[in-house]
Order: C-alpha cells, then structure tokens, then sequence
C-alpha cells in the first residue's frame, strides 16, 4: 500500500509536466540551464537576471561573485528570449569620471589607484542598454520627496517613452523590452553600475521558468 501511495505521488507530482503548458515551461527551463551552462564554460564573467526569484547574480564558471535583490521588477513588452545578451551602453545623468593623472605625477598616482579600485561616485540611477534593444533601468530605493518623483518618472516612461520607443521599433526585427529595476539602496545600485562593464554577457530568465 506504502508503495502505491508513493507511485501516486509522483504522477501527481509529474502531471502538470504531460500537459502542454508544463511541457513549455520544461523546454523553457532545460533551454536556460543549457545557456548558462556555456556561459559558465567561458572564460568571462556573466550576469544571470532571474525575475522569478528577484535576484541578479554575478557568475563566474557558475559560481556566484555577487548578488543583488530585487526590491521591484517589473517589465515592458513582449516576453525576452532565452539567449545571451550583450549590455553595449550605460546611461546616466552624471556619467562618472575617473581621475587623469599627468605622466610623472607621483603625487597623486597612488590617490587615483584607488579611485579607480573602488566604488566612488557612481550613479544611483541608470540605464543599461543590450544589444538586442533591452533596456534595464536601474534606481535605489528612495523615501519621501525622491521617492515621489521617481514613481513620477516611472509613470511618464510608461505613458511616454516606452510606447514611443515601442512604436519606433515596430518595423525591426527586434522589438523593444525593458525591465525596471529597484535595488534596496544607493550602494547596491552603484554596485552594479561598477559591475556591469560594456560587454558583459547576461541571460534574463522570466518569472514562470522557476515554476515547474
């Protein structure tokens, strides 16, 4: 009887993969996993965005370097492909700069190894841009009078600027997608900011990939 009832409990359990939702969310999960497993088959660093456990990682031969929650994600347009991108851009307000020291200048040379070591006078709120026309943007969780503006700002993007830039990339073959990012405070966003360097590799795994 003991045994029947743990047959049953895992054809139970294995049902919804026979139905034709559960066997695309299988083909969707083994797909990610075989991405990240040739990411992790490089040499380089990655990022791996996985909005059904709100976590960004960064991953090096699949280990992970660095974490951040996610306090909010939320996105825009169409569903993104299981495939690696390539982040080519940061955008900000204040672009950081880091410090030119003039040959023979010994003075100021160990000061400005260190600013170049550290995570000094990044943005708090940006835009990372993929190749593929996703845009993540990225912000710190704010309070009072900040964080009225930046549910503003949010607002305006979705009446605004995502619909225009949804229509100006309807006539490609790669139509925009962004995703909207909250991160628990200023040091964790300034964080990624430093982390996410032009060129990195990341896949984003959608919400319902976990849940099988």
């Amino acid at each position: 009887m003991s045994n029947l009832f743990a047959l049953l409990t895992v054809l139970l359990a294995a049902a919804p993969l026979f139905s034709a939702e559960g066997k695309t969310y299988h083909r969707l999960a083994v797909k990610a996993a075989e991405v990240e497993r040739t990411l992790a088959g490089g040499k380089d660093i990655y990022l791996v965005l996985d909005l059904g456990e709100r976590t960004l990682s960064l991953k090096a031969k699949g280990v992970v370097l660095r974490s951040w929650m996610l306090s909010r994600a939320g996105t825009w347009g169409g569903p993104i492909a299981l495939d690696p991108v390539t982040l080519n851009k940061k955008l900000s307000f204040a672009q950081p700069k880091r410090p030119e020291i003039e040959p023979g200048d010994t003075e100021n040379e160990g000061a400005a190894d260190l600013q170049v070591l550290e995570v000094i006078d990044m943005p708090r709120r940006y835009s990372l841009i993929a190749d593929t026309n996703i845009r993540l943007y990225i912000r710190a969780r704010s309070r009072g009078i900040s964080a009225a503006l930046d549910f503003i700002n949010r607002i305006s993007r979705k009446i605004f600027l995502f619909p225009v830039l949804t229509i100006a990339a309807a006539a490609s073959k790669t139509p925009f997608r962004a995703v909207e990012i909250t991160l628990s405070d200023a040091d964790e966003a300034r964080a990624l900011y430093w982390s996410a360097y032009q060129g990195i590799k990341m896949i984003v795994l959608p919400d319902f990939v976990r849940k099988i």
